[in-house]
């Protein structure tokens, strides 16, 4: 008679490991924030050093009368601010219109991650135009562009609530919704959204030419 072999399983402990994978996470975090107080103090440090060489050179010029050269520096120290203070703004500015457009597509999209991706990018192409230097955008801007995508059909298969009626919101002039096949060029000059609803919800199939 053979033995039956009895294959114990044993209970995970999810909580537990989660705990400790929170826990790793937040002194990998720490050591990242450790590592760059390293790095911002180096940096310093250089940029002590040479404004203490620059200041050097500097007095040395003013003794020897060289206040050309002396104005040279000054004129190329200026426009080196300028360009960091330009490329801080635009850096800034753009973060901002980001944000704006990650915000409203996500309540475009009801919260679909994938969705929401993909109408992000359309968001901030129209909200970019529309935002000032700071890339601050007034309310009823935002309220505008929202509306303007709601009421645009080739967005319907992204936005919440087309879902739950199957995506039906692409017509019945579409081709999108009656092909299962697609070549590479056509589906190439569709846009994001036509291209996902293919996919996703029309279980199309794409073929090289």
């Amino acid at each position: 008679m053979s033995e039956e072999k009895i294959e114990v399983v044993e209970d995970v402990d999810y909580k537990a490991l989660y705990e400790k994978a929170q826990e790793d996470l937040s002194k990998v975090v720490a050591k990242k924030e450790e590592l760059l107080a390293e790095t911002k103090k180096a940096k310093k440090e250089r940029e002590d050093q040479a404004a203490a060489i620059a200041r050097a050179e500097q007095e040395k010029a003013q003794k020897d009368g060289e206040f050309e050269k002396l104005w040279k520096q000054e004129e190329l120290q200026r426009r080196s601010l300028e360009q960091e203070l330009q490329n801080e703004r635009n850096t800034n500015r753009q973060e901002k219109i980001q944000s704006h457009a990650m915000k409203l597509a996500v309540e475009l999209a009801d919260g679909d991650a994938l969705s929401a991706k993909l109408l992000a990018k359309f968001v901030q192409e129209s909200i970019s135009k529309m935002a000032d230097d700071r890339g601050s955008l007034d309310d009823n801007v935002l309220k505008a562009v929202k509306k303007e995508f709601q009421n645009n059909a080739d967005y319907a298969p992204l936005l919440s609530g087309s879902k739950a009626k199957g995506g039906g919101a692409l017509g019945s002039g579409n081709s999108v919704a009656k092909q299962n096949t697609v070549d590479r060029a056509t589906y190439d000059s569709w846009s994001l959204s036509k291209q996902h609803d293919f996919v996703t919800v029309e279980k199309g199939t794409v073929y090289d030419n």
